[in-house]
């Protein structure tokens, strides 16, 4: 991808110059940031792709991805700010762990070679930790000089490696990269204090968990809450990182700012954005399906994100009203892009009336794209029963929850998926049927979901559903049992 972008400059060429810049939005493997940043971690931590491997390599990711993002900054892209700066949550991770922190891992599973073999790096790699490759001043440069953001264990690094030397013959590895970054990417410091940036606001459960970018010069945070927009807000806690978890909430919304304190000024920095959470579950997404003509559903949410009906998806008369007809030849009805990109905790719900069950694999919904990334319901999984299933690496990594019964058909079924921190549960007809405590890819991690499909899969060779499907609901956290019963009985 470096060489592709490189000569694409170089030769004036935009075709090539653009191949490497789409693949790194929307390609399938390990060069698309998507896979390059495996999983991202509380207080922006993100695990790079090679971290069970060994940290040569690992550092290596690093080093080549500095490059893509300075060269398309320079063509006016900015792939250093792609997905709230994951390259940057990448480095703080790479570099963390090689100066001899610890950090969280997940467990990364791929397939490895032509036949694409299922493997599994369980556990961080210790191989080559604390290798001092020269590749930490462009990333400091850009983030912290250029952008006034904080990078604590890129800047630690920056220290030990400083003066960034160049290639030598005795060492063939020093040829991976281009080396004197001290020389070539050293900026003036950015005018201090900024202010803390892109604040998050996640419910986990009975938890809200915040994460943000820090500012340039502050050495520690004030985390502050505030019941209405805007304030008034109380100091909760103060935090070394850029993560802090409220606990103990009562029922209701919360608005969160994090503002920075400088050794050397006296004051507090200006704050953070305002995160907006709600520890009770919110309505997102309602699809009544009542409509009585038109290719598309309105969002009774009033949130915009409407239904639009593909290949002859029909209105039919429904559980409550009118549903839409899915006739498993190849209609299906389409979500609006990136409908699940800030979820955590959610609950998914519809009422089917499931015409047949005999082929397997067809979607109730399906959320994700081309590029292995997606979560699905499907009515027949390979047991039979009905299945939930997430995944960020085509199969490799899926997380699964089988029910224990076949699916019904020729009636009205409520369905429902719910996940709580790492608890996933389905429920049919408000019963839970089937569930897993290790679940960890909540929707956000899916990132980009170009394709939100009701009735229809990320797979081709998969059948559409043969169905029809009224009342479907997505909300902003999880639904207790109590409530899921309740809806079952609407």
């Amino acid at each position: 991808m470096a060489a592709m972008e490189a000569i694409g400059v170089l030769c004036d060429r935009r075709d090539i110059y653009d191949e490497a810049i789409n693949y790194f939005y929307k390609g399938g493997g390990n060069g698309a940031m998507h896979k390059a940043v495996y999983y991202i971690h509380s207080g922006n931590l993100g695990q790079w792709q090679e971290s069970g491997r060994d940290q040569g390599h690992n550092t290596l990711g690093i080093a080549l991805m500095g490059p893509i993002c300075e060269m398309a900054w320079n063509q006016g892209d900015d792939l250093y700010g792609y997905w709230n700066s994951r390259f940057l949550a990448g480095a703080e991770y790479v570099a963390k762990f090689n100066l001899g922190f610890g950090v969280p891992y997940q467990p990364y599973m791929w397939g490895v070679g032509q036949n694409g073999q299922w493997s599994i790096q369980p556990q961080i790699s210790e191989a080559h930790r604390g290798h001092t490759r020269p590749v930490w001043e462009l990333v400091y440069g850009h983030y912290t000089d250029r952008m006034g953001m904080a990078a604590p264990y890129t800047a630690q690094f920056v220290a030990r490696v400083r003066p960034e030397g160049g290639a030598s013959p005795s060492n063939p590895s020093s040829f991976d990269q281009f080396g004197f970054g001290t020389l070539t990417f050293t900026r003036d410091p950015v005018a201090t204090p900024t202010k803390p940036s892109s604040l998050m606001a996640a419910k986990r459960a009975d938890k809200v968990v915040l994460s943000w970018w820090g500012a340039a010069g502050a050495t520690s945070y004030n985390v502050k809450r505030s019941t209405k927009v805007g304030g008034p807000y109380i100091t909760i806690g103060v935090s070394d990182n850029f993560t802090y978890t409220d606990t103990d909430l009562a029922p209701g919304k919360y608005y969160y700012v994090v503002t920075g304190l400088v050794e050397s000024y006296t004051n507090e920095t200006a704050p953070s954005n305002e995160a907006e959470v709600s520890t009770a579950p919110e309505l997102y997404i309602y699809l009544k399906f009542d409509e009585t003509s038109g290719m598309t559903a309105a969002d009774a949410t009033g949130s915009g994100h409407i239904g639009t009906f593909v290949n002859g998806a029909t209105f039919v008369a429904g559980k409550s009203g009118n549903a839409i007809s899915l006739d498993g030849r190849n209609s299906y009805v389409s979500l609006s892009e990136d409908v699940v990109f800030d979820l955590t905790d959610f609950t998914i719900s519809a009422w089917v009336y499931l015409n047949d069950n005999t082929r397997q694999w067809p979607r109730i919904f399906d959320f994700g794209g081309k590029t292995g990334t997606y979560m699905f319901l499907t009515p027949k999984g390979p047991k039979g029963t009905l299945r939930f299933t997430v995944a960020t690496v085509y199969t490799y990594n899926e997380q699964v929850i089988d029910a224990t019964a076949v699916f019904p058909t020729r009636q009205w079924v409520h369905i429902a998926v719910t996940l709580s921190d790492r608890v996933g549960t389905i429920y049919v007809n408000g019963v839970a049927v089937g569930s897993n405590p290790t679940i960890d890819f909540p929707p956000f991690q899916l990132g980009a979901t170009p394709n939100n499909w009701i009735g229809r899969s990320q797979f081709d060779n998969d059948p559409y559903l043969n169905s029809t499907v009224d009342d479907f609901r997505i909300y902003k956290g999880s639904l207790s049992a109590n409530d899921v019963a309740a809806l079952a009985k609407e």
